[in-house]
């Protein structure tokens, strides 16, 4: 049996002030229920040995006892006092709470038939049991879902390739500083990590990435490309200017162990050019695994 101790506290306490206490303190709703229906027309009996008195009404008093227990009238038992049983703080109450929840199992492994409290204490415990059980069993699926999510947010972005060429009329280039070359027309871009607009290919996750590049290019000018990443050359071609050489292609590749974030990109030489038009300039590349 449990009774929250107005004794130990102050001289009268409101019961509707120290259930609000007891729900910022955390304790659950049904466990608050219970300690109020031990003030809500509380009945008990005395029994000596076989025989038992009539059932009369535990008033609990409010007031401080010094030296003796709380304690009701006898209904019928001439004058003497029935003590109130003893009183615990509401802190308290989780730790009795288990030690009922722990006389109950064990009565009933025993095959007892009464039971360690109330009986509508009982019936809370057991609600709140399940309670626990079922939200223990959410959080579980919850964790197992946001796994799943995550594996498949990783396989997605583990998922990375692209190809992509210069179209339109004419040379790009030449130029009188060094240029990054925009290959404005995408063929395949698995993951986005490559701008059409800007040419240059970010990587979305760190790992190992394979690229290459070609050019096509007239003989009539020198022709220089070079690999960049992170403003730091890497590989290039190139190819000389000479007057008997009606057209150039070359091209070059790389593997790249790149982190999250790291650009990569084609530049062309100061005063070089290639040939815009025809698919015949192109830049790719995939990651082969993350890292």
């Amino acid at each position: 049996m449990c009774f929250v101790d107005l004794e130990k506290a102050f001289d009268c306490v409101p019961w509707g002030a120290l259930w609000g206490v007891l729900r910022e303190y955390g304790v659950p709703g049904p466990l608050i229920r219970a300690v109020r229906s031990l003030y809500d027309r509380c009945q008990s009996l005395v029994r000596i040995a076989v025989s038992k008195s009539g059932s009369f009404p535990v008033m609990i008093r409010s007031s401080r006892w010094i030296g003796s227990q709380p304690s009701v009238k006898r209904p019928g038992w001439g004058s003497s006092m029935v003590p109130i049983p003893t009183l615990i703080y509401g802190h308290e109450l989780r730790v009795v709470t288990e030690r009922t929840r722990s006389r109950i199992q064990a009565a009933e492994m025993e095959g007892a038939e009464t039971k360690a409290c109330f009986p509508d204490m009982c019936e809370l415990l057991e609600e709140f049991g399940a309670m626990k059980v079922k939200q223990e069993t959410m959080e579980t699926r919850l964790v197992e879902t946001e796994n799943q999510v995550l594996e498949l947010k990783n396989k997605e972005a583990s998922k990375v390739a692209f190809s992509a060429a210069t179209t339109g009329r004419g040379d790009v280039g030449p130029y009188s500083t060094e240029s990054t070359i925009v290959y404005n027309t995408v063929i395949t871009n698995v993951g986005n990590a490559y701008n059409q607009q800007t040419g240059i290919f970010v990587a979305p996750v760190a790992g190992m990435y394979y690229f290459t590049f070609f050019y096509h290019a007239g003989g009539h000018v020198p022709t220089g490309l070079v690999l960049v990443k992170n403003n730091h050359y890497i590989i290039s071609t190139t190819d000389h200017q000479t007057s008997y050489d009606g057209a150039d292609n070359g091209g070059n590749a790389a593997f790249l162990q790149l982190q999250q974030g790291d650009q990569v990109s084609i530049r062309l030489y100061a005063n070089c050019q290639v040939w815009g038009g025809n698919y015949r300039t192109t830049f790719s590349g995939v990651l082969l695994y993350p890292l």
